[in-house]
């Protein structure tokens, strides 16, 4: 399977750590979305405007660099 994300400036919150985020969409729009008739000038309205989302930022282990490692406790905080 082969996928794709599509980023977007970052806001105030992640900026300090990339200037690129990917896109989120809400969740009034996935159907849009996913619409197969849906006209690509629409799709750009609906990821210009994403919700405004809850963002918390914490160190995590190295291993999440690594993409052999899967596992929920790579999204656990590190000091």
């Amino acid at each position: 399977m082969h996928g794709t994300v599509i980023t977007t400036p970052a806001n105030d919150a992640i900026r300090p750590l990339h200037d690129r985020t990917p896109v989120i969409l809400a969740p009034q729009n996935y159907s849009t979305w996913l619409a197969r008739a849906t006209e690509p000038e629409h799709l750009d309205s609906v990821i210009s405007s994403p919700p405004v989302v809850p963002v918390a930022l914490f160190p995590v282990s190295k291993a999440v660099g690594n993409v052999k490692n899967d596992s929920p406790d790579l999204i656990a905080p590190v000091e």
